[in-house]
């Protein structure tokens, strides 16, 4: 839980805010307030506070003087103003101390739960560089953006944030364009590259007619595209987003920009209709990889609705069987016939995904060694949407067949991986001198730890179960060859052989000459 501190001169205020949304859901707990910013410097430097939000206007020490002094002393705390006051001064000023939103009184229970979701996202990853920069009033310009393209604003409310900070609603046509970039192998990109990457974006943006540039939380470069020339608004959006790409390109050499234009809707209350077209575009990269650009005229949304089922019975028989060859060739067939049908959808490529984890899950649970496996399932499964190409998710669903398959070889003999390792190293190397200790040092274990681990597993001492390996390898040497048994002794991994004359009787119960004479 990340702590809150509410400052206000208002007592229905402070009264009120504890029962105003559900702190807890967004992992927050009221922890102090205070009446004026004397009264809160002091209460701040005798407890820990991750947000401060506080009003301006108060007696003694203002909101704003009081921010100042705080981030002297605490310079990771997050604060959020409230004032009753709409006056850019204050909002300028405020937003130069770093302040996450400027809320207008009376507080619009929406535009504070977007706040601090947004604010918790930050403390959750506080120790990267933020993706987007923060100077001047980008924070609350995107803020806004953000909340318009997702339905999350009122028209009143978004007039007045427009007004305030220049930037116009009044087109009658509106496009949306999602880009999002990636390295070619499509590893996550540097923070600074995408820091360049959104500026080279905004750069081009902001140089044309009705354009907006943001960073959605997901981490797309998001366009918002107004215009009062219908037949032209596409081909100009396509030319500042060429423009975007050739900027790209000639700077980082291997990132590709994958773009998707939404639909064009009327009027500034349709924008999240738009941006919820462009996203839901972004899939279809998962089937066309090697196009550069997506919109609806080149994809048709939902044209199937039939069902891609997966023969699951012949994918149990290949896991089961453990053919991880012929697994993996299924696997690729299934997911390129998929492709190659020219009507699978992406979500429906991704539901076949789902649905072979799912069943993979299921062939699992009876298998006391997939504890492990099945801990890593829920990163393995929402993997599957964080995707971008066919061949990604073929690697992915083989990858948890091959993580299968490895809890079914444990069942098989029973044996934990670092065990199985001792046993290897037993067989190996058996006429060496081996022991607990020493192996133990090899498996960075304590000896009794791994002797316990082995005696479990096994059911048998290590001493036991290294004498009897030497003692049948001493066997088969008296059978097969012509060593005397001092040489054989040796050779099974006993320096002195009288040790070996008893531990060979007490195994066999007979000396080895004997045992040699009754061959």
């Amino acid at each position: 839980m990340y702590n809150v501190f509410i400052v206000d001169d208002e007592p229905f205020i402070l009264e009120g805010m504890p029962y105003i949304i559900p702190w807890e859901d967004y992992g927050l707990e009221i922890v102090g307030e205070a009446s004026d910013g004397d009264q809160a410097l002091i209460a701040l430097q005798q407890m820990h506070i991750d947000i401060l939000i506080t009003d301006i206007t108060m007696p003694t020490m203002n909101g704003l003087e009081l921010i100042s002094r705080a981030r002297e002393q605490f310079p990771e705390m997050k604060c959020i103003v409230l004032s009753g006051y709409d006056d850019f001064n204050y909002i300028k000023e405020g937003l130069q101390y770093g302040i996450e939103n400027y809320l207008l009184k009376p507080i619009q229970v929406g535009e504070l739960k977007q706040t601090l979701t947004r604010t918790v996202e930050k403390l959750d990853t506080r120790q990267r560089p933020e993706s987007i920069p923060s100077n001047s009033l980008d924070i609350l310009r995107d803020n806004i953006l953000y909340r318009w393209v997702s339905n999350r604003i009122d028209t009143a409310e978004l007039k007045s944030r427009a007004l305030m900070l220049s930037f116009h609603i009044d087109y009658p046509y509106y496009r949306i364009a999602v880009i999002r970039p990636l390295k070619a192998d499509h590893h996550p990109l540097a923070e600074d590259v995408m820091q360049d990457l959104y500026q080279i974006s905004r750069y081009h943006a902001e140089r044309s007619e009705g354009c907006q540039c943001f960073c959605d939380p997901e981490g797309d470069i998001i366009i918002i595209s107004g215009s009062h020339d219908h037949m032209n608004h596409k081909a100009n959006l396509q030319g500042t987003l060429d423009r975007c790409r050739s900027s790209v390109t000639a700077k980082h050499k291997g990132i590709q920009l994958y773009i998707s234009l939404g639909r064009m809707e009327l009027n500034h209350s349709n924008v999240p209709a738009s941006y919820e077209s462009a996203k839901k575009l972004q899939e279809y990269f998962l089937i066309y990889e090697h196009h550069e650009m997506m919109d609806e005229e080149f994809v048709q949304l939902d044209i199937s609705n039939k069902r891609w089922d997966m023969d699951l019975q012949t994918y149990t028989k290949l896991l089961l069987g453990m053919e991880r060859s012929k697994l993996d060739v299924f696997i690729d067939t299934w997911f390129n016939e998929l492709q190659c049908s020219q009507v699978a959808s992406p979500s429906q490529i991704r539901n076949s995904a789902v649905e072979c984890i799912l069943h993979t899950k299921q062939l699992m649970q009876n298998y006391p060694y997939s504890t492990d496996w099945m801990q890593d399932y829920k990163a393995l499964f929402t993997g599957i949407f964080r995707i971008h190409t066919l061949d990604q998710m073929k690697e992915h669903v083989k990858r948890i067949a091959g993580a299968a398959m490895e809890c079914i070889r444990m069942e098989d003999d029973g044996l934990s991986p670092v065990i199985k390792q001792v046993v290897k190293h037993v067989e190996a190397q058996y006429e060496r001198e081996i022991s607990l200790k020493t192996l133990a040092q090899t498996y960075n274990m304590h000896p009794v730890y791994l002797g316990r681990l082995f005696q479990r597993e096994t059911g048998q001492l290590f001493s036991d179960y290294l004498n009897k390996y030497r003692i049948e390898a001493a066997k088969q040497l008296l059978a097969d060859s012509q060593y005397k048994t001092n040489e054989i002794a040796c050779k099974v991994g006993y320096i002195d052989p009288s040790y070996f004359y008893k531990q060979f009787k007490k195994y066999c119960g007979i000396s080895p000459a004997l045992f040699r004479d009754m061959l």
